[in-house]
């Protein structure tokens, strides 16, 4: 349900000037746009009397074509009458009128002033130039917030222009606001505050005006904090997008080190490589072979030069002569359990038995030809005696 509210703003002339009858007419602003502030008691509203409440003007009721109509021939008074103008007052209370009313820059309210009365025009030159525009709305009390983020209580609906009023500077304390009927001409009681703006001076102001301000300062601040509060919110960002983007470029430089590291090291498996005796390897396998055949003549050999002299090992042990010696080359563990150095020392060994055995024989050949008393080396079944007379490659004969 709305309420309707007589209310009152406070403007100035501007560009005096009097006519030949002496009357003076000057332009005037009406009215303007954004949030008004009043009390409770100002709008007719229950509860504490001096709360206050905030109301949105916007352009499309202030400036819509029945509103600025409707301040059209509007009178003048001297300040306000206590319960507006109509025909019953008219002739009382009428110090002039308004005219040629339109939308100004700025979405403001404006209109042409004729003040017809000789001693208010001698007031108004003598200083009292403030002008109070008085008018009624609707009031809907649906809250919101203006374009600056500034909160508000709800919004003028359907204004209609009363009366203008001039001011009396001695009477009346004047506001840069809007201005309630009821308690426009006892301002004078209303209590002062000292209000002091980010370290400026302090002034002795209203109330009213002293809260107006310091909502919108706070609304200033607010936005500087909000900027500053962003502003750290970036760098704190920033800073955790610098400190990934560091650890991932240490990752990369890690794994750039590992890569140089496996590059080096095939380098150097490559110039191993390339040192390599191919020839010579091949000429070691084929001996290892041949070596083998002579171990084990049934072996096939199959793998490498150690996996072939480890398969001839255990071919020959075979032989419990020849297993005797790996024993005592390997030890215990067995050919199984036993390195490829063992397995290669066995291995030149048992190749070794077999020139070592002829030389034994030759030896005791040699010694039963001579007549050394070596029968019984002979018979005792460690060497193979041979018939050397018939070996043209071995001398048999005295010794001179």
């Amino acid at each position: 349900m709305s309420n309707r509210c007589a209310v009152r703003d406070v403007v100035t002339f501007s560009r005096r000037e009097i006519t030949p009858e002496g009357y003076l007419v000057a332009p005037a602003v009406l009215g303007r746009c954004g949030v008004q502030v009043y009390t409770r008691a100002e709008l007719g509203l229950d509860g504490d009397p001096k709360a206050q409440v905030r109301l949105m003007r916007t352009p499309e009721e202030a400036l819509r074509p029945e509103t600025i109509a409707s301040f059209e021939n509007k009178p003048i008074t001297y300040r306000h009458p206590e319960t507006g103008v109509d025909a019953s007052k008219w002739a009382q209370v009428t110090k002039g009128h308004v005219r040629d009313c339109a939308k100004l820059p700025g979405n403001l309210l404006g209109g042409t002033t004729w003040v017809m009365d000789g001693e208010q025009v001698s007031r108004v030159v003598a200083g009292d130039a403030h002008l109070s525009s008085g008018y009624g709305f609707e009031l809907d009390l649906t809250p919101g917030k203006d374009d600056g983020g500034q909160a508000f209580d709800g919004y003028q609906r359907n204004i209609l222009g009363d009366h203008l009023a001039i001011l009396d500077r001695v009477l009346d304390s004047p506001r840069g606001g809007p201005i309630c009927r009821i308690s426009d001409n006892e301002r004078k009681t209303m209590a002062m505050k000292k209000l002091a703006v980010d370290g400026l001076p302090r002034f002795e102001i209203d109330e009213l005006a002293a809260e107006s301000i310091e909502t919108a300062f706070k609304g200033l601040t607010g936005e500087r904090d909000q900027v500053i509060a962003d502003f750290a919110t970036h760098v704190k960002d920033s800073r955790g997008q610098l400190a990934a983007k560091d650890a991932e470029l240490k990752t990369a430089r890690d794994a750039a080190a590992a890569l140089a590291k496996s590059n080096a090291e095939l380098v150097s498996k490559l110039d191993k490589a390339l040192a390599i005796d191919v020839d010579a390897l091949v000429a070691e396998r084929a001996t290892v072979i041949g070596d083998a055949k002579k171990l084990a003549p049934g072996l096939e050999p199959k793998g490498s030069s150690a996996a072939i002299r480890r398969a001839a090992v255990v071919a020959a042990c075979s032989d419990s002569t020849s297993k005797l010696i790996v024993d005592k080359i390997i030890g215990d563990a067995g050919i199984e359990k036993s390195t490829d150095a063992q397995v290669s020392t066995a291995f030149a060994v048992l190749l070794a038995l077999p020139r070592q055995a002829q030389l034994a024989a030759q030896d005791a050949a040699l010694a039963g030809v001579l007549g050394g008393g070596s029968n019984s080396a002979i018979n005792n079944g460690s060497v193979e005696v041979v018939d050397l007379s018939s070996r043209s490659d071995i001398y048999v004969g005295s010794v001179s």
